[in-house]
């Protein structure tokens, strides 16, 4: 499974294209793009399909002749597809001309979602920032990768107590009651079992009414 899938225009971009590959790998990054001198068979382009189906980034070389070549046209509008179908495939263009991407309305529309990388002219220099920033891309795609993996854990809602209304009984003083004379008196508030007894036998009549 190729980290970088390569497309390019395989006469003015026949040289440039391993060059790329090669700075790629000297990087750890594997690559797959389509020799220049193999024939377009069936077998060949069902290989082209699969490779850039199992890529993590879509690298694009843009020149004058990418902008007008059909088969270019065709590699971007798959990994374009499948960048919208949310395979979180990156989309990256390393320009090398001053091509004028208006003038295929294909190609235009499709750049749209593509990270544009100077590489006018495409020099070591040049493809030494495109490398870092397949990198970068790389390592993020990660990140998101495994954040996406966190399982989201369930917050519970606690369940909120039904209040009941005090009712007092005539001739009988409450807990609450309690509590407020004592509270009133300046003492600390009660406390459950035994401590709640003796406070109220230790009460007199007259500190409730």
């Amino acid at each position: 499974m190729p980290d970088v899938f390569i497309s390019y225009h395989e006469k003015s971009a026949a040289e440039l294209a391993p060059r790329i590959a090669r700075a790629l790998q000297d990087a750890g990054i594997s690559c797959w793009y389509a020799p220049p001198e193999n024939p377009l068979t069936v077998s060949f382009t069902e290989e082209i399909v699969q490779a850039m189906e199992d890529s993590k980034v879509f690298l694009l070389i843009l020149n004058e002749k990418a902008v007008h070549s059909v088969r270019v046209a065709t590699e971007t509008a798959l990994a374009v597809r499948g960048f919208d179908d949310g395979k979180k495939r990156k989309l990256i263009a390393f320009r090398t001309d001053n091509c004028d991407v208006s003038a295929d309305s294909r190609m235009s529309a499709f750049l749209n979602k593509f990270w544009i990388v100077d590489g006018c002219p495409p020099n070591e220099e040049n493809i030494g920032t495109l490398t870092i920033r397949i990198l970068l891309t790389l390592k993020s795609r990660k990140k998101t990768k495994a954040i996406s993996k966190i399982p989201v854990a369930v917050k519970k809602t606690p369940v909120a107590a039904k209040k009941m209304p005090l009712t007092h009984v005539k001739g009988k003083r409450t807990r609450t009651d309690f509590q407020y004379v004592l509270n009133k008196r300046g003492t600390t508030a009660l406390k459950k079992s035994k401590n709640t007894i003796s406070v109220k036998i230790a009460l007199k009549k007259s500190d409730l009414t």
